[in-house]
């Protein structure tokens, strides 16, 4: 019994090991010094709004912040961000991230363009500045083509 209790552990501690280096890639590209594309596709990929600041520099982490204090006060939504602003749409088509394409459309030193094509509902494309901070790519700006840059939305009042 005690040995069946102890292979039932180490299959456990195995499985939940593998999972974790499963779910791991995406904030290992986060990481990333030398691909600004990994610092997107991992932002892309993220499901949880908590954890999307990791992939934003520190200019853009203060303009949320500061809109979402204004929109805890006005107890409402996001002023100027009524829609998702990875994909500018308040409505989302299945499986439209499996339509994604990167490319690099400018890079330094320390700054990086990655434009990014998609269909959702209907063909689009953003580009997403990066700037390298502490060592990591993180997003800076972002302008979906036909719409306003995201730190131009994120400085609205209502």
């Amino acid at each position: 019994m005690i040995v069946t209790l102890s292979r039932r552990r180490a299959l456990a501690l195995s499985l939940a090991g593998l999972t974790a280096a499963i779910a791991a890639p995406s904030q290992l590209r986060a990481q990333s010094a030398t691909d600004p594309i990994d610092t997107v596709k991992a932002l892309l990929a993220t499901t949880q709004e908590a954890r999307e600041p990791a992939f934003m520099s520190a200019r853009l982490k203060r303009l949320f912040a500061v809109q979402r204090q204004r929109a805890r006060r006005a107890d409402g939504p996001l002023p100027g961000l009524d829609f998702d602003f990875r994909c500018n749409c308040q409505e989302e088509e299945d499986n439209w991230k499996r339509t994604l394409r990167y490319t690099i459309a400018a890079r330094t030193e320390r700054t990086a363009r990655v434009t990014v094509k998609f269909k959702n509902f209907e063909e689009r494309e953003a580009t997403y500045s990066l700037v390298l901070e502490n060592g990591k790519w993180l997003v800076d700006e972002i302008q979906h083509q036909g719409g306003e840059a995201i730190s131009r939305s994120l400085q609205r009042r209502e």
